[in-house]
């Protein structure tokens, strides 16, 4: 039995291409692979050679190609990967066209927080204390708010948008995507955050979500969660 796998077909990743394991457009957040390239846009990725290439692939060959390596890995501890989760959601999906149901978003690494599992690729907070302390030479902070905002426009048949950081509610630009998403009525939306940050005008755009997900991101509680997730308390 093949082991195919739909996000190819239905789902775009966004992230930076500036730090360690970010590999900007590509079809999930797990895969990888150096056969990769940079894509400037959506468009380009969805009419690239490489796509074509991924999905046939998963067509016709018996095994997972190597960017898949996370879930094959995963699967051989006889545990449940992304890819199989993925399948089972979109179980009605008609592979052999390309039709983009989900975007799973990473807008930008800005946050005011400095938790101490974080990494600078997640928190701008965390990039410049590393740097201060000469753990890092270059501090890759970024913003791919145009191209999300771009890519909700020019993709009508959005139904889920997933979107993590940073935390997206600290970033000067989130209300530009939370806007554009109301505008496009996108039906699912899911966030990631830490929960410190929520204003007035977040909350009037959030009430008018169809189906809204809000995981909340704390390792703790009272001094164990002040020591986790400093500054905040």
């Amino acid at each position: 039995m093949k082991k195919y796998c739909v996000l190819p077909f239905i789902s775009v990743r966004i992230e930076d291409n500036k730090n360690q394991n970010s590999m900007g457009i590509r079809p999930c957040c797990l895969y990888r692979g150096n056969d990769l390239p940079v894509f400037k846009s959506v468009d380009e990725y969805l009419k690239s050679d490489f796509l074509a290439e991924l999905q046939q692939h998963l067509l016709s060959q018996d095994e997972l190609p190597s960017g898949c390596e996370t879930c094959r890995s995963v699967e051989s501890k006889k545990l449940q990967s992304v890819r199989q989760l993925k399948n089972k959601f979109f179980h009605n999906v008609t592979l052999r066209e390309t039709n983009v149901k989900e975007l799973d978003i990473f807008p930008s690494n800005t946050c005011n927080l400095s938790c101490v599992m974080c990494m600078p690729k997640f928190s701008s907070k965390v990039a410049a204390e590393q740097k201060k302390l000469g753990w890092i030479n270059e501090i890759y902070n970024f913003d791919e708010t145009d191209l999300i905002l771009e890519t909700i426009q020019s993709q009508p048949n959005l139904e889920y948008i997933h979107i993590a950081g940073g935390e997206f509610f600290y970033s000067k630009h989130c209300i530009k995507i939370l806007e554009a998403i109301q505008k496009a009525q996108i039906p699912n939306v899911e966030f990631i955050t830490n929960g410190t940050i929520c204003d007035d005008r977040h909350i009037e755009i959030l009430k008018t979500y169809k189906n809204l997900s809000m995981r909340f991101s704390f390792d703790g509680t009272d001094h164990f969660y002040d020591f986790i997730r400093y500054p905040a308390t």
